[in-house]
């Protein structure tokens, strides 16, 4: 945290506390300087100076409590005002986080209130409750009012009728409303409550009445419709203030704008729902996956190029003939297994994904199992990278082709034999073949026997079979077995 030339009142020695949280404010609540254990408690942003509000790090029902005391250090500035606070918490389920804060008024003229707190269990919160309201002083209702316009909410009095007719609204009303106070005073009986949403305007209705009765204070969270259309969440406390005969008199309270924090929840449960329904999805297709790769005998591994760590699947371990219990090391299984004759090819491969030559690669290779049966394994490969382009893990799989390759094999002996067949047909076979052809033509040239029947015969049937002969040796020769490597 920068030391600011300015602020004369803030405790630099205690910049670098890890016991004490150390604030200063303006007299709005805006955040001037603040040391490093309170950004780091009360969440990012929080105590950076950047017009920060230090209501921001409390819960909406403590905002009022805290903005009195602030009145009173105003009021007093040689008093100091101690008030217990919770840490607003961004989950809803968590315990309570309380604070103990003492609160002063700077004597250097410039409105400076100093903030020094300490973390309090729940115990100590409850045994003892320092002062928190406005202490009841003869107090100049002119400076009072000024003051209390300083505060970024809008504190209200209205009297106890039936329609808790208005008697006083800070000036904070037409920011949170876009109505003047003037407005307000000249519709003292509905100006307000015809702001609020109708889908909360009974709830707060009886949420108020309930609190009268009872003789407590009442918090409540609803909408209201400024003058624009803008819905705002707003969060309203009050309580009831009663004359001799137990009759209220008026109802005392503020009205704090938490649309932010009404969207920043929102935003929490949507993201949350959103990873809940990733998360389903993602279940759904690994389940969709492992029935593809056991129905196709695939297993599959992960290797974690930072840490080096090895993942193998139940079928990693059946390919490679051990048990899922093994105390050896998954690297040297595989590099155990690696037949001799194959091992340098494969590092070649590996080697080229992880340094970025290729991101997916796949080959056949063979390995050695541990009662010495040789079989081929066919392995696909791709490198996972991080959001920011660094490599994460090598994914790949691994399944058995063995039978495969040995049908291949199988194949390519035959297309062996069928073109040893093909020599002989072509130099054996049409070698007498040849000679027929050639007596054929001396005779055919000589005309000793022209007109004989069975010559022609003679002449198609050796043509034919010159033919035939050309056919087999032909397609002998086209057969690939490129296919099978």
């Amino acid at each position: 945290m920068q030391k600011p030339d300015a602020d004369i009142s803030f405790p630099f020695q205690l910049l670098s506390s890890t016991v004490f949280y150390v604030v200063s404010t303006d007299a709005d609540g805006r955040i001037k300087n603040a040391n490093a254990l309170f950004g780091d408690h009360f969440g990012t942003g929080i105590g950076n100076g950047a017009g920060q509000m230090f209501s921001d790090a409390l819960p909406a029902q403590d905002i009022p409590s805290y903005y009195a005391a602030v009145v009173n250090c105003l009021l007093f500035p040689s008093k100091s005002i101690t008030i217990n606070l919770r840490k607003r918490q961004l989950v809803s389920n968590r315990p309570d986080e309380w604070v103990r804060w003492e609160l002063s008024a700077s004597a250097d003229g410039a409105k400076t209130i100093l903030h020094i707190g300490h973390a309090i269990s729940w115990a100590e919160a409850k045994e003892t409750e320092p002062q928190e309201g406005i202490t009841s002083y003869d107090l100049d209702i002119t400076k009072l009012k000024a003051l209390v316009n300083h505060i970024p909410g809008a504190i209200y009095r209205c009297r106890g009728d039936e329609h808790l007719s208005l008697e006083f609204f800070s000036d904070e009303i037409e920011k949170l409303t876009g109505y003047t106070v003037d407005h307000f005073m000249k519709n003292q009986a509905t100006g307000y409550s015809q702001l609020v949403h109708k889908d909360d305007a009974a709830q707060l209705k009886e949420t108020i009445h309930n609190a009268v009765i009872t003789k407590e204070k009442f918090e409540i969270e609803y909408r209201i419709v400024k003058k624009d259309g803008e819905i705002r969440w707003v969060y309203e406390s009050g309580q009831g203030v009663y004359d001799d005969e137990d009759k209220v008199d008026y109802i005392d309270g503020c009205i704090f704008d938490i649309t932010r924090r009404k969207q920043t929840e929102a935003a929490l449960a949507k993201s949350k729902d959103e990873r809940r329904d990733t998360l389903k999805r993602q279940e759904e297709l690994l389940q969709r996956l492992t029935l593809a790769t056991d129905s196709a005998e695939i297993g599959i591994f992960e290797i974690d190029l930072g840490t080096g760590a090895v993942i193998w699947d139940d079928r990693m371990y059946e390919l490679y003939g051990y048990p899922k219990d093994t105390p050896l090391s998954l690297y040297k299984i595989f590099y155990t297994a690696m037949h001799p004759d194959d091992a340098q090819r494969m590092n070649d491969i590996i080697n080229e994904l992880i340094s970025r030559k290729k991101e997916v690669n796949g080959a056949v290779y063979r390995i050695v199992l541990p009662d010495g049966r040789v079989r081929h394994i066919e392995s696909h490969a791709i490198i996972k990278k991080s959001e920011s382009g660094g490599l994460v893990s090598l994914i790949g799989t691994n399944r058995d082709v063995t039978e495969a390759v040995q049908v291949q094999e199988k194949i390519k002996m035959q297309n062996k034999v069928l073109r040893e067949i093909a020599f002989i047909q072509s130099h054996e076979v049409r070698k007498p073949l040849a000679n027929i052809l050639g007596v054929i033509e001396i005779l055919k040239v000589s005309g000793a026997i022209h007109e004989l029947e069975i010559w022609e015969h003679l002449v198609e049937s050796a043509n034919e079979l010159d033919q035939q002969i050309r056919v087999i040796v032909n397609k002998t020769n086209n057969i690939d077995d490129d296919v099978f490597r």
